[in-house]
């Protein structure tokens, strides 16, 4: 603890008792006012996701010192390799060893105007079992919280659409989530990560989904690092198509373990765009990538 207050620009201000197994990830809700976290599991019990909040949610960040346990999420019967909140905070999706999807869905008033406030936040919504053949090592959000991406050991990467709802009812305790695309980006080969490009106002064969078009970076078990447009904007299937393969010398030597977008774009000139992409990987090294654009 000494080394970490001493050594370090994020010295620990506050731990957060309530997992009786190593914790594999988090994830934190982009208000600041909720922080999931999941552990190590055999079994159902051990596998439920911890939902920890401020004290008040008048605050506008997330105060650390004053976060409680507030639920915990069933969904899963081991351990969970991913949690990620929507870019609204309506839905925090997770997924991982026992290749079931879960999606939970943030309750509201009847008014729609603030949250329920009756210890349960978040609700299951929608759960389906063997969503992959193996394992689900990393999933990501689309920009406008109406995708979400999985990668799996099974080398493929699927992209699951919200079906629309016909009554409020469905709204908020059954929404159905539908598999529109499933492609091998590596051709079979592990996909260990993925993120999806957020930002909308970019009007090249390179978007964020203002159009209806999603790029995403996913890594592989090898090191490989590629961008696929992910085509959602006409009335047929859902297409994807290879934008760019990072060269090997910029990629990394074994699995690929997380990436992450620069969720902004840097314009060096009027015909550029640029989009920075960063990695990490078991080779022990992390990675930025410059991807410029001619728009």
């Amino acid at each position: 603890e000494s080394q970490l207050a001493d050594h370090t620009v994020w010295p620990e201000i506050s731990k957060l008792y309530g997992h009786t197994n190593e914790v594999i990830c988090m994830a934190i809700s982009n208000s600041g006012h909720f922080i999931a976290s999941a552990s190590k599991a055999r079994d159902s019990t051990a596998a439920r996701i911890l939902l920890w909040s401020p004290l008040s949610h008048e605050t506008c960040s997330c105060d650390m010192q004053n976060m409680r346990l507030v639920d915990s999420l069933s969904g899963h019967d081991s351990t969970i390799a991913c949690l990620k909140f929507s870019p609204n905070d309506k839905y925090l999706v997770s997924s991982g060893k026992d290749r079931t999807l879960c999606i939970f869905q943030r309750r509201i008033s009847q008014s729609g105007l603030q949250e329920k406030d009756d210890g349960t936040p978040y609700i299951l919504s929608f759960q389906l079992k063997n969503a992959h053949r193996r394992i689900v090592w990393d999933c990501s959000w689309t920009a406008d919280s109406m995708n979400v991406v999985t990668v799996s050991r099974d080398g493929q990467c699927k992209v699951w659409r919200v079906q629309p709802t016909t009554s409020a009812i469905e709204a908020e305790e059954g929404v159905v989530w539908k598999c529109v695309l499933s492609f091998a980006p590596f051709g079979g080969t592990s996909v260990t990560a993925v993120d999806a490009y957020r930002c909308f106002n970019f009007n090249t064969t390179t978007t964020g989904g203002g159009d209806g078009r999603y790029v995403i970076a996913v890594g592989s078990e090898q090191g490989d690092i590629s961008l696929f447009v992910i085509d959602t904007q006409s009335n047929e299937d859902t297409t994807s198509s290879l934008l760019y393969s990072l060269d090997s010398i910029y990629c990394h030597g074994s699995t690929v373990k997380r990436l992450k977008w620069k969720q902004e774009m840097n314009s060096f000139n009027s015909s550029d765009v640029v989009m920075i992409l960063a990695s990490c990987g078991e080779d022990c090294t992390v990675r930025v990538h410059k991807l410029r654009w001619k728009s």
